[in-house]
């Protein structure tokens, strides 16, 4: 068994309240990454998992993304020779790493783990621009794409896509990836989660020299000019409409259990549409984003029902519905933590959110507090606000 299908499937023992979400240890020390540990007793597995802060311009969107792509090439078959698993998403906060492997083998996790977190080489950035361009071109020329585009920028016109634009990637070179590396992936930024049954000086030790050391370099990264990205032009084949509903704090248990229920009830869509609803996090803000297409017969029928989904959704809300979702909610978050890599990842995922390590266990907390009343009461605030819609037709 390879080492990152052992780190797979080693379980941990079982997530049973919101104590075991809570690090055993969390260094801070001056100029070096923050470091929150938990100790996996017993376990064969080990999890690394690291933020690195990152906010762009408009100018400069998708240079954290092209930083990401490079440093996964860069890292490639030196950790499938490991046997080491490399996971890497973009998030709203910045750019996250997760390395999953064998305990016995922490030095050479950490050693990929710098790997990561080196200065971008130019060998690869060609490619790696033109993959996201091309992901910029499939988005905008899709008619459901050219809606999520426009929705988005209505909720958020001040934060650009993590994926940039076909005018700031033109703008992007080795060079300015470099600077940006340079602000962004100083060793004081950075914070890390780590699940294994090592001693915490062990994990210290070995991962106190991830990313750049010294101070940010002075002054801001010049702007490069860029031009405003032109209207989405998607292919015309259907009518497609959608509506973003506010739904509070990014980081209120509510909006991700009104998010469940809502897909829960998704199914009951009925009609001739084709609906899709997902929940954006832009910000401080969450929003629950309803989009659905048709062809001209039903879309009249199709705009009624997704502007009448939230009183629909209010109407069949219950002490069941709630108690039910609260549940497989709270299961899923506990099934997701009995492997170090998914332990790592919940703690991380909380910890980047607000800064606090505890976090996690807090969230799950008040997800075990909220009762029917504080839903309907939730609901209500969603329906008295404005929701923003969007339409492209034929």
């Amino acid at each position: 068994m390879t080492t990152a299908l052992l780190a797979g499937v080693a379980l941990l023992s079982a997530v049973s309240d919101p104590e075991s979400l809570r690090p055993d240890t969390v260094l801070s020390p001056p100029d070096g990454p923050t470091i929150a540990f938990v100790q996996a007793t017993g376990s064969p597995a080990a999890a690394i998992r690291i933020t690195v802060p990152l906010v762009e311009s408009e100018s400069n969107a998708g240079a954290g993304y092209l930083i990401q792509l490079l440093a996964l090439e860069r890292v490639r078959r030196i950790s499938e020779t490991l046997g080491i698993e490399v996971l890497a998403h973009r998030t709203s906060f910045g750019l996250v790493y997760r390395l999953n492997g064998a305990v016995a083998d922490f030095d050479q996790l950490a050693g990929v783990a710098r790997e990561l977190l080196a200065r971008p080489q130019s060998p690869g950035f060609v490619a790696a621009r033109t993959r996201l361009q091309n992901m910029n071109r499939a988005e905008r020329e899709t008619a459901r794409g050219a809606l999520r585009l426009r929705l988005r920028s209505r909720m958020a016109s001040s934060i650009p896509s993590v994926t940039g634009t076909l005018e700031s990637l033109a703008a992007l070179n080795p060079a300015r990836l470099v600077e940006r590396w340079r602000i962004s992936h100083r060793r004081g930024n950075l914070s890390v989660v780590v699940v294994a049954d090592l001693p915490v000086e062990a994990a210290f030790s070995a991962l106190s020299e991830l990313g750049e050391a010294g101070p940010a370099p002075a002054g801001r990264l010049p702007e490069a000019a860029t031009r405003r990205s032109t209207a989405p032009s998607p292919e015309r084949i259907r009518i497609w409409y959608g509506e973003a509903y506010p739904s509070g704090n990014a980081r209120d248990p509510r909006s991700g259990l009104l998010a469940r229920i809502a897909n829960d009830r998704l199914r009951e869509f009925g009609g001739e549409f084709e609906p899709h609803l997902e929940r954006w996090d832009l910000g401080e803000r969450s929003w629950l984003v309803l989009t659905a297409a048709a062809f001209s017969r039903n879309a009249t029928a199709m705009r009624a029902r997704i502007r009448g989904y939230i009183g629909d959704l209010r109407a069949a809300l219950s002490p069941t519905v709630v108690r039910h979702a609260r549940s497989s909610l709270r299961s899923e978050l506990l099934l997701e933590t009995r492997s170090p890599g998914g332990l790592a990842e919940v703690i991380g995922r909380h910890l980047d959110a607000t800064g606090d390590a505890d976090a996690a266990r807090d969230h799950l907390r008040r997800l075990e507090e909220i009762d029917f009343e504080d839903m309907l009461a939730f609901l209500d605030e969603i329906a008295a606000a404005d929701a923003l819609t969007e339409e492209v037709v034929n």
